[in-house]
């Protein structure tokens, strides 16, 4: 990778440079005298001469930042979490890790993909996360390569398991992204999925339960976990759709989507001529 580019990853968005070479953290309320506005580290291209990244607010040149990145930590997924979590128990082939995740339905987070498990072997091998062990052929199937962690691995897996627990972080949810456009429905039309999705969640929240017991019986509660922290995201999701139901139906949350779209459009065209206003 290009030390330009490098440096674009590794500065946060809030420092700029200027296009006179420069890095300067913009000042707030000042105006540009390039109507452009400076130039991003997340504005593309980052290519030479147009811009220096010789002299920045750190005051690290590029081939600094450059050896820096050299020395950093790799950045690791869950599914590279899954693959030295599963290969700190035994050598696997990666066909039997695969079919372990499967067993342990580790596939409710994760897409079980042969190419998404060969990509994270493929960099966790690079890092000497793992290390290639011997290959072998039973009967008429291909050669298989097993796989072990190694001692670096094993900090690995330990330090991201540590900080993915205690890091909060905003997940993607489907159900989120639909809620924020929920206005473009009527409140009657609102109302009436949200019944329908919480009869759904009734009814895999008791399947669930269900599951939960009668694995209870046979695993101890520490395999558990993640399908309790399931049920428990369940009934909080139910019971938030259950408060909004009751708002909507009570008419304590009411809107009209002819109004707010006629509003949004009245505020389109404001923006539009005060963008104009100020180009001239």
């Amino acid at each position: 990778m290009r030390p330009a580019a490098l440096a674009g990853r590794l500065l946060p968005k809030r420092f700029a440079l200027s296009k006179h070479g420069k890095g300067r953290r913009p000042s707030q309320g000042a105006a540009s005298s390039d109507q452009s506005g400076p130039a991003s580290f997340a504005e593309p291209p980052f290519a030479p001469p147009k811009y220096s990244y010789r002299q920045l607010d750190f005051g690290f040149s590029s081939d600094e930042l450059f050896r820096m990145s050299l020395k950093a930590p790799p950045v690791y997924g869950l599914w590279e979490i899954a693959v030295l979590a599963t290969l700190r128990e035994a050598p696997m082939h990666p066909y039997d890790i695969l079919r372990l995740l499967k067993a342990r339905h580790k596939d409710d987070f994760l897409v079980l993909k042969r190419g998404s498990l060969y990509h994270a072997i493929a960099r966790l091998v690079r890092d000497g996360a793992i290390a290639e062990g011997p290959t072998t052929r039973e009967g008429l199937r291909p050669e298989r390569t097993a796989y072990t962690l190694t001692d670096s691995g094993r900090e690995m897996l330990l330090t991201w398991l540590k900080r993915k627990i205690a890091t909060p972080v905003r997940e993607r949810s489907d159900f989120l992204g639909s809620v924020s456009f929920l206005v473009h429905l009527s409140p009657t039309e609102a109302a009436a999925q949200l019944e329908r999705r919480l009869a759904e969640l009734e009814i895999l929240g008791r399947a669930l339960d269900a599951t939960i017991e009668e694995a209870r019986a046979r695993v101890g509660r520490i395999h558990l976990v993640e399908s309790e922290y399931a049920r428990a995201m369940m009934a909080a999701e139910a019971s938030w759709a259950k408060q909004l139901l009751a708002d909507i139906r009570s008419g304590t949350l009411r809107w009209n989507t002819d109004t707010v779209l006629r509003q949004a459009a009245a505020a389109h065209a404001d923006g539009k001529r005060s963008r104009s206003r100020s180009k001239t």
